[in-house]
């Protein structure tokens, strides 16, 4: 069951990789501060290289 439910989940995927951001991050005081271009940095920095 579990193979054919996603046989084609490769084919509907973006090329590229994620970003993991611990909870322990996104759930703190100052994460919530940040402007939303201090975020995109963030993730531009958490990024690979």
């Amino acid at each position: 069951m579990g193979k054919h439910r996603y046989k084609n989940a490769q084919a509907k995927r973006e090329g590229g990789g994620f970003v993991a951001l611990p909870f322990v991050v996104i759930r703190s005081h100052s994460f919530t501060l940040l402007s939303p271009h201090a975020v995109k940095l963030l993730i531009d920095l958490f990024g690979p290289v």
